[in-house]
């Protein structure tokens, strides 16, 4: 999956063969509507980064 997402991380200053720190939201059709994907080990987006993400959101029904 690190590698179908693009996040796999073979070589780097700071890890060889370790994922970068990633943040996807997936709509329930499977579409990404939301990525980030870090280039350190260190980064990651704020939680405003990603409510702002999950307000443009479409409004989806309910599951059974």
């Amino acid at each position: 999956m690190v590698k179908a997402y693009g996040v796999w991380h073979k070589v780097g200053l700071d890890a060889w063969n370790i994922a970068r720190p990633a943040v996807f939201l997936i709509d329930r059709s499977g579409a990404i509507r939301y990525s980030f994907i870090a280039d350190r080990q260190t980064e990651f987006p704020t939680s405003a980064e990603i409510d702002d993400a999950l307000r443009t959101l479409p409004e989806s029904p309910e599951l059974p």
